[in-house]
């Protein structure tokens, strides 16, 4: 299920995104960050772009997954590394990835994933992503800027 962040998954999702192996796939979150830090870059983000709501499975906060205001938008998730590999990854982008066409329509979507992050890589083209230009990205739970790649998807290759 993904519905609207609370604060009651707070939590839970700071536990996730710090977590090393998550943080150093992503740009804003890094170990040992505060629950304040954390609350301020998930409350900023609604049920419009940019948005960010929450994934829960069984139950239980499972991750996040969100969408940049401009355009094109960029995607981006994470998800508890002790659900990786169950199949949850790609069937929460998926229904996401469903619902921001049905919803906003957009022309077209980026994501940058770093390049030691296959299976996010391996997802977004299951969905149609398309590698484009490589680039350096810059993540607060990385000591130094690491090789990253950029997706491009357009509403022509999803019809």
């Amino acid at each position: 299920m993904i519905d609207a962040y609370r604060p009651a998954d707070l939590e839970s999702l700071h536990r996730i995104a710090s977590a090393p192996q998550v943080a150093r796939m992503l740009l804003r979150f890094h170990p040992g960050m505060s629950l304040d830090d954390t609350a301020a870059i998930l409350d900023e983000q609604a049920l419009l772009p940019p948005l960010r709501p929450t994934v829960r499975h069984r139950g239980q906060v499972a991750g996040s997954i969100g969408l940049s205001a401009g355009r094109p938008a960029r995607i981006f998730c994470f998800l508890d590394p002790g659900l990786i590999g169950q199949g949850l990854g790609q069937e929460m982008v998926s229904a996401f990835l469903d619902e921001v066409v049905d919803r906003f329509d957009p022309q077209g979507l980026l994501a940058d994933v770093f390049l030691d992050n296959a299976a996010s890589r391996r997802l977004l083209k299951n969905l149609g992503f398309q590698r484009g230009e490589d680039e350096v990205m810059t993540s607060m739970g990385r000591d130094a800027p690491a090789p990253a790649a950029l997706y491009r998807w357009n509403r022509r290759s999803r019809l």
